[in-house]
């Protein structure tokens, strides 16, 4: 595990283009660029709150990011690796656009009143249940990645895509070792 801190990576006399550019690989679940101290190219990791139970208000915008936007409930506003993040009836917007890779622990949607829609360019990553309790209807329209149990115990889920059914590894619901179980007459619509 990698901490916060700077680590010096090249000396440079010169820098030609822009660093924010560049693709950072192999950090995952942390906040982390490039930038330029004292002549030396330097991936600097950015400090983040330990991971803690919080809830979604998507009081400043529909984007779900990593330790950025002020859209949960949390000891700082954010989302950040790690976090147990639940989906109730109480936010400002339904619907979640992930922008960047996000990695939970767990996801849990209360929600009886307000459907709730995941949208996105980006992906659920990393070791994640989720589990749907509320009686309201889940759609999950971006491709997943997460390993994990989707528990379906009310209301229905209703995933964009399969996985390996649109000829894809991955769908909605992650990949096709995911397990989806169904209680209590709950649905999966596809």
């Amino acid at each position: 595990v990698i901490e916060a801190g700077f680590f010096p990576l090249i000396e440079a006399k010169a820098i030609d283009g822009d660093l924010s550019l560049v693709a950072i690989e192999g950090i995952k679940g942390l906040k982390s660029h490039i930038e330029v101290l004292e002549g030396v190219i330097t991936l600097v990791v950015n400090p983040m709150r330990d991971a803690e139970e919080v809830t979604w208000t998507g009081e400043a915008s529909d984007v779900w990011d990593l330790d950025n936007t002020p859209n949960f409930a949390s000891s700082n506003g954010n989302f950040v690796s790690g976090d147990q993040v639940i989906f109730g009836d109480d936010a400002q917007s339904f619907t979640v656009n992930i922008v960047e890779e996000v990695s939970p622990q767990r996801i849990t949607f209360t929600a009886n009143q307000h459907d709730y829609e995941i949208v996105g360019e980006s992906s659920i990553v990393g070791d994640c249940e989720i589990t749907l309790d509320g009686d309201a209807k889940v759609s999950i329209g971006n491709t997943n990645t997460f390993q994990g149990q989707i528990m379906v115990n009310h209301g229905s889920l209703v995933p964009a895509t399969l996985a390996n059914k649109d000829g894809v590894a991955y769908g909605a619901l992650g990949g096709i070792d995911n397990r989806v179980v169904l209680n209590n007459r709950a649905k999966l619509v596809t």
